[in-house]
């Protein structure tokens, strides 16, 4: 299924439980569910109050088989003909200046967390990109840790006690999926 069936099945789920209206959501996804994530609130602004990406793909980035990335932060600049050798992964449709809307959108109420491992060899951590659009208190780069370390042990990076990340208005409780 493309990024765009995955986020046209969001949509319908969350018509499906009645969230596709009402108070804005708050949105985590992990790799390619941060993709979605990116998708759902640069496609619907409105209804997103906070979005929370772990290890998020969806940007511009050398193959995730030649993890050139990881070697050039380490031994300086790829030679020229190495870096030829990088084609791109799929950005799955996620447009960067759309993102940044989005983010300067959330940036007042601290709505945007990045979580990003240093050591991934499946995405580039995009630090500098991601650091532009979040405050430091919203951005954490796990250096020593990899892509399946961080999406296999996300209830350890206890996100989900971070005061205010998901609160439900009490004018409209929700039931549980």
């Amino acid at each position: 299924m493309s990024a765009d069936g995955f986020l046209l099945s969001l949509e319908r789920l969350l018509a499906a439980v009645g969230w596709a209206h009402g108070p804005p959501l708050a949105l985590a996804g992990c790799s390619l569910g941060g993709v979605l994530a990116l998708k759902y609130a640069c496609a619907h602004p409105a209804r997103v109050a906070r979005l929370t990406l772990v290890a998020p793909a969806g940007l511009s980035e050398p193959a995730w088989n030649l993890p050139f990335h990881v070697l050039s932060r380490l031994v300086g600049s790829l030679p020229h003909k190495l870096a030829e050798l990088c084609r791109q992964t799929p950005t799955y449709g996620v447009n960067e200046e759309e993102v940044v809307a989005m983010a300067e959108r959330l940036r007042p109420e601290g709505g945007l967390r990045v979580v990003v491992a240093g050591c991934d060899l499946v995405h580039t951590p995009h630090e500098a990109f991601w650091t532009s659009l979040v405050p430091p208190s919203n951005f954490s780069l796990h250096r020593l840790t990899s892509h399946w370390w961080l999406c296999s042990h996300l209830f350890g990076l206890r996100l989900h006690e971070e005061p205010g990340c998901w609160e439900r208005s009490a004018a409209q409780p929700r039931s549980r999926l």
